[in-house]
């Protein structure tokens, strides 16, 4: 096996893995936003939905993608917390407008939108978590997982 082979096949094991740890992260980290924080309404002081085409030479074709912007505010314990924070990529978008509305909610008036409180820092808060979709990310590890093994099995039967 010549260094070319070798770093071929190491390549395709290692950025697998990557984006395997990555997504698994990723995953993990809103497991625990949406089981270990604690729920509560926060007051939307300002909010916009933006509209951003996907692609701007195809608009027709491709649509719009909707993007939340918020400002709210919370209390915990008697203190007031503001904050913008969406999620761990701190967005929000869906290519239907009435799905990034369904975040918000009218209660006696006013904007609400529900929020998760770390319960040990609460200025750390998150309004949308990711909720990733299981088939989704189940789809994409077990996709960088056979790449890995198709790595493995290459470097193996070369060497």
């Amino acid at each position: 096996m010549n260094n070319f082979d070798f770093i071929i096949f190491g390549l395709m094991i290692i950025i697998p893995l990557l984006i395997f740890c990555y997504l698994l992260f990723l995953w993990i980290l809103d497991i625990i936003i949406l089981h270990a924080y604690n729920v509560t309404e926060a007051k939307v002081i300002n909010y916009h939905i933006a509209r951003i085409p996907k692609r701007k030479d195809y608009i027709e074709k491709y649509g719009y993608l909707y993007l939340l912007n918020v400002v709210y505010e919370y209390q915990i314990n008697g203190v007031s917390y503001q904050s913008n924070k969406l999620n761990v990529f701190n967005n929000a978008c869906s290519s239907q407008e009435k799905d990034i509305e369904k975040w918000l909610y009218t209660k006696d008036g006013n904007k609400y939108i529900k929020v998760y409180v770390n319960p040990k820092k609460p200025s750390q808060v998150y309004a949308c978590p990711t909720k990733w979709r299981k088939p989704i990310i189940l789809f994409f590890m077990s996709l960088n997982l056979l790449s890995v093994a198709v790595g493995l099995l290459g470097f193996l039967t070369n060497s």
